[in-house]
């Protein structure tokens, strides 16, 4: 008789079992889980690939993708990759040189090798070699508003002094945020808002730097700020992204040299 009773309740056993697992099951989140480094930076780079194809040419366009994978090989310490595609990036665009701080950091932190080293400047000479002209900085317009057209336009008589102290305050930022890069810790997140912030601050600091110049930082500060999600970190990417396209439409307005290029 026991049997006969227990029969029934055997075959609802794999009915209520799952119900029970249901039941039992932690929470699921509800934030979703943060996209990998370098999806991160696929997904911002590709729109503004596109605009600086519109706005400077595909030369350009080239040279930005080529910096944004020599930055996700910087996050997974492939330096001689970070090398390589940095050197084709300059090839492509000279604004990649904004990117040179950040590669020189990973490079002096990680202790690279020789050939990391190497591979850069000996991708840029051979594309120089054949013949090919990377889309050139333009130092004799009036640029981007940032500190140096300011001066520029509050002092015209002066403009080589200003060329120079302005080169040189470049130069100096560059060699701060590379020695400060050595000490402070960085996870992969990290990496990227620094990678922002070596464009952002060399492309700020040079004189005559056009507003297509910022398109880097706007992607690099755009991806650090969809990996971390965190109030300063979006705050300082929306500040980015606003100062961008802020200078993109002031540039016609004030005769900056904003080319329109071919696809």
């Amino acid at each position: 008789n026991r049997a006969r009773i227990g029969t029934p309740f055997a075959i609802l056993n794999p009915i209520f079992r799952p119900v029970v697992h249901l039941r039992t099951m932690p929470p699921l989140p509800l934030r979703p889980a943060t996209p990998a480094p370098a999806t991160a930076l696929a997904v911002t780079a590709l729109p503004f690939a596109v605009l600086s194809a519109f706005l400077s040419g595909w030369s350009a366009a080239a040279g930005i993708v080529a910096c944004v994978i020599a930055v996700a090989a910087a996050i997974d310490r492939r330096h001689l990759a970070m090398s390589v595609w940095f050197g084709i990036a300059v090839a492509f665009s000279s604004h990649a040189l904004l990117l040179a701080p950040f590669c020189i950091a990973v490079a002096i932190r990680h202790r690279a090798g020789i050939l990391a080293w190497l591979a850069a400047p000996s991708m840029s000479l051979a594309w120089l070699i054949t013949g090919w002209r990377p889309a050139g900085l333009d130092l004799s317009g009036s640029g981007a508003p940032t500190l140096w057209s300011f001066a520029a336009s509050s002092m015209p008589d002066h403009l080589g002094q200003l060329h120079g102290l302005s080169s040189a305050a470049a130069l100096g930022a560059a060699a701060a945020f590379i020695a400060r890069m050595q000490v402070v810790p960085l996870d992969r997140a990290a990496m990227i808002g620094m990678a922002g912030l070596s464009t952002l601050l060399t492309a700020s600091l040079l004189p005559g730097m056009r507003a297509d110049a910022f398109i880097l930082a706007a992607i690099l500060t755009a991806a650090c700020a969809v990996v971390r999600r965190d109030r300063s970190t979006l705050l300082a990417a929306g500040l980015v992204q606003a100062g961008f396209f802020a200078a993109m439409c002031a540039a016609p307005a004030s005769g900056a040299p904003v080319a329109i290029g071919t696809l």
